[in-house]
C-alpha cells in the first residue's frame, strides 16, 4: 500500500467523523497528518506548497490578530480557549490543503454523505420517539427538537450543509439508468436531511439553506428553474414551524401574546433575545474599538454591561452574531482579518463554481454563502464541527479544481 493511498484512506475516515464527533474528526486528522509526512518523507514532494495561497495568508494574519488582542485583553486567562481553536483552524485548513493536493479523494463525498444521513437518521429517531413515547401528537415539534449528537442549532446548520451537498451534486452530468440512479439517490438523501432540519426547528438555518440555494442558481442555470419550488418549499416550512400548536419557537404567537416588550429592557419577548445580546456586544466595542475586550472575555465582562436573566440565564458566553462578537472581543483589528479571511474564501469559491459547477466547486460555494449567513445569529465559526466542515469543503474543491486543470 503506497503512502498516497494510506492518505486517501485518511481521507475518507475524515469525511466518516466530521458530521459526528470532534474527537472522532481530530483522531482522523491527526492519522491524516502522520499519513502526509509518510508521503512527505517517501516522495520527498513539496507538499507545502499547496497551503501557500491568500486565503491561508489570511488565517495566518487572523491568528496574528488574535495573539495581538489576547496580549492586551482586559484577562488574558479567558483568551486560551479560543486560541486554542483558532490553531486548531490553522492546523486543519493547511492539512487539508496539502492531503487533498497529494492524494486527491474523489469519493469524498460518499462518506460525508453517509455521516450525514447517520447524523440525519438519529435526529429523527429522538424527535420521533418522543412522539411515540408520550402518544401526544406534534409534541416531537414542540419539547424535542432533533439534535443528534450536538446542540439542535448546530445540528440544523449541519443538515443545512448536508441539504446544499445534495443539491450540488444533483445536477452533476449521468447518463442513462445511472443517471437516474445518481438522480434517485440524490433526492432521497434530500428528503432525509430536510426532514432532520425541519424537526431541528432551526429557522437560522432555513435562512441560510435559501441563500445557499440562491448562490447555487447564481452560478448553475440549471437550477434556476427550480427557484419558485424552492421558495414556496421554505414558504411552507417557516409556516409550519408558526403553526405547531403550543410551539415556544413560534414568533407571531408569542408576539400576539407579549408583543415586544412586557414591562421593560429585562423583559423583552423571548424570541428576541439576540437583541440584548448583540447590544451588549455592540457597548464592549465602543468601550473597546481598536482590539476589543480580548478573546473569551465576553462572557467574563457580560454583567458589567446587563443586569437581569436573558431567557433565564444570567450569563451568556457568545453575542450569537459572529460579527458583532468578534468586534467586542477582538475589535476592528480582529474584526477585519475575520472579514479578509471570509470574504477570500467566498470570492475564491465563487470564481471556482463560476468557472466549472462541479459538485465540489457548487458545495464550496454554496456553503460559505450559507455559512455566512448563518453567523448572523449564531458564532457558527468557532464551532468545530460546523467551521471544520466548511473549510474541508473549500479545500477539498480547491484540489478537485487544480485537478481539472492539469
Amino acid at each position: 500500500m503506497t503512502p498516497e493511498t494510506v492518505l486517501a484512506c485518511t481521507v475518507f475516515a475524515l469525511g466518516l467523523t466530521l458530521p459526528v464527533t470532534v474527537a472522532g474528526m481530530n483522531i482522523s486528522a491527526g492519522l491524516m497528518t502522520a499519513a502526509l509526512l509518510w508521503v512527505l518523507l517517501a516522495r520527498r514532494k513539496p507538499l507545502w506548497r499547496a497551503a501557500l495561497i491568500p486565503a491561508d495568508y489570511a488565517l495566518w494574519a487572523y491568528f496574528a490578530a488574535a495573539l495581538l488582542v489576547s496580549a492586551v485583553a482586559v484577562d488574558p486567562v479567558d483568551c486560551l480557549p479560543d486560541l486554542q481553536r483558532d490553531l486548531h483552524k490553522l492546523w486543519v485548513f493547511a492539512l487539508f490543503l496539502m492531503a487533498l493536493s497529494a492524494a486527491p479523494s474523489p469519493k469524498a463525498h460518499w462518506a460525508l454523505g453517509a455521516s450525514f444521513l447517520f447524523a440525519a437518521g438519529t435526529g429523527i429517531y429522538q424527535a420521533l420517539t418522543q412522539r411515540v413515547g408520550e402518544g401526544i401528537p406534534w409534541e416531537l415539534m414542540t419539547r424535542m427538537r432533533a439534535h443528534a449528537f450536538v446542540h439542535p442549532v448546530t445540528f440544523s446548520q449541519q443538515m443545512t450543509l448536508a441539504a446544499l451537498g445534495g443539491l450540488a451534486f444533483l445536477g452533476r452530468p449521468a447518463d442513462g439508468s445511472s443517471r437516474r440512479r445518481h438522480l434517485a439517490a440524490c433526492l432521497a438523501f434530500l428528503a432525509v436531511v430536510l426532514a432532520a432540519l425541519i424537526l431541528s426547528q432551526g429557522r437560522g438555518a432555513f435562512v441560510a439553506l435559501a441563500a445557499g440555494f440562491a448562490a447555487i442558481c447564481v452560478v448553475d442555470r440549471r437550477f434556476r428553474k427550480y427557484g419558485y419550488v424552492a421558495l414556496a418549499a421554505g414558504v411552507a416550512g417557516v409556516v409550519l414551524l408558526e403553526v405547531i400548536p403550543e410551539s415556544s419557537r413560534s414568533i407571531s404567537k408569542t408576539l400576539l401574546k407579549n408583543g415586544i416588550f412586557s414591562g421593560g429592557d429585562n423583559n423583552l419577548n423571548p424570541q428576541f433575545h439576540r437583541l440584548i445580546l448583540w447590544r451588549v456586544g455592540l457597548d464592549m466595542f465602543k468601550d473597546y474599538p481598536l482590539l476589543g475586550i480580548g478573546l473569551g472575555n465576553y462572557k467574563a465582562q457580560f454583567v458589567s454591561y446587563f443586569q437581569g436573566k436573558v431567557d433565564g440565564q444570567w450569563v451568556w458566553h457568545s453575542a450569537h452574531n459572529i460579527y458583532i462578537h468578534q468586534l467586542a472581543e477582538r475589535g476592528l483589528v480582529g474584526f477585519t482579518a475575520l472579514t479578509a479571511f471570509l470574504g477570500l474564501l467566498t470570492v475564491r469559491a465563487y470564481r471556482r463554481a463560476k468557472r466549472a459547477s462541479t459538485g465540489p466547486n457548487l458545495w464550496a460555494w454554496s456553503s460559505m454563502v450559507a455559512f455566512l449567513v448563518m453567523n448572523l445569529t449564531e458564532s457558527s465559526f468557532q464551532v468545530e464541527l460546523l467551521a471544520t466542515t466548511v473549510l474541508f469543503l473549500w479545500a477539498w474543491a480547491e484540489a478537485d479544481d487544480a485537478g481539472h486543470k492539469t
